[in-house]
């Protein structure tokens, strides 16, 4: 039987990307910890255990969703019930176009490749797993009346300099690049803001073929680069400028506490704890908590990883059916 979303006549899956730096229980793939150079940076690999309570908020929160894509490297949490109706399981070989391009630890690469999930709902919400649902939200989140979509972008700009910043940041410029030379834009752009987002496969494509180099380029490289393409940059943007009538910008101000919340999991807790205060204060739509530990020390990592797991257990003490029983 067909899985529609509330009020929408649309199919809405999820996908999610997760890796285990440290390799994970049931299909190893081994630590990738001698692999790490350049961009590729522990906080990125490191698995807290944030995908159980995501999956717990989503269940609770968005029971509507049609289907759970859970897209590693072929690695598999052990607690993860994998036989569960709803979940399917994608390695990374079913999507690159390429196995030249494998093994990838480029973040920017794999989401580039997400439309291509066999069996993909044509509207999916893009998840990490640092992300989660704080309370009910309805498909009306995602999609307007008119048919358009609600864009959630951040108060603050995106860095626009090629030259100065991480990898990341400089990655972010080339992309905005690519819209300044469609669209004459005046840059910065308003960042794209990290909670899900809704995302048409069939438009993804259409934006593959206007940018192709940019995206085989990507797709090519392990790692993070400063010329990757930023998918969520690329495509909110194009869809803001192309059909901007159709969809709505959202700002979303994570210091208003009331959709929208972002913490850093730092080993301060004067910045930590009063974010995670905030989250359990106000229940926001969304929230995220992202891993800022970077070089932290094992005991003080270990003691933030496990006040934010009390946190969320907390917040979210029933098992979800996607964990084995």
């Amino acid at each position: 039987m067909m899985v529609t979303a509330p009020g929408s006549g649309e199919a809405i899956d999820v996908v999610y990307t997760w890796v285990d730096g440290n390799g994970a229980t049931g299909r190893r793939a081994g630590p990738l910890s001698w692999f790490f150079r350049g961009d590729a940076q522990p906080a990125r690999f490191r698995d807290n255990g944030e995908l159980r309570y995501s999956l717990r908020s989503l269940e609770l929160f968005a029971p509507w969703v049609r289907k759970v894509h859970l897209v590693t490297n072929g690695q598999v949490p052990a607690w993860l019930n994998v036989d569960h109706p709803k979940l399917r399981l994608v390695c990374h070989r079913k999507i690159f176009a390429s196995a030249r391009h494998l093994p990838s630890f480029n973040s920017h690469a794999i989401e580039a490749q997400l439309h291509r999930i066999p069996g993909l709902a044509e509207h999916f919400l893009y998840f990490n797993d640092d992300l989660f649902l704080g309370r009910e939200v309805a498909v009306s989140d995602f999609l307007t009346l008119g048919g358009g979509q609600r864009i959630y972008l951040e108060t603050w700009q995106m860095p626009h300099s090629r030259w100065r910043g991480t990898v990341a940041d400089r990655a972010l410029a080339h992309t905005q690049r690519l819209l300044k030379k469609r669209f004459n834009l005046r840059l910065p752009l308003q960042a794209v803001a990290h909670v899900p987002q809704l995302y048409r496969r069939s438009l993804i494509a259409k934006v593959e073929v206007l940018w192709p180099h940019a995206f085989r380029r990507t797709a090519a490289r392990k790692f993070r680069g400063a010329r990757d393409v930023a998918l969520r940059v690329l495509y909110f943007h194009w869809m803001l400028h192309e059909a901007g009538e159709k969809h709505e910008a959202v700002l979303l101000d994570d210091k208003a506490n009331t959709s929208y919340v972002f913490v850093g999991m730092a080993p301060d807790s004067k910045l930590f704890h009063p974010r995670l205060a905030d989250v359990a204060a106000f229940r926001p739509k969304f929230f995220c908590i992202n891993d800022e530990l970077g070089d932290a020390g094992a005991p003080e990592a270990r003691q933030a990883v496990a006040e934010m797991t009390a946190f969320l257990d907390r917040y979210f003490p029933q098992p979800s059916s996607f964990e084995r029983q």
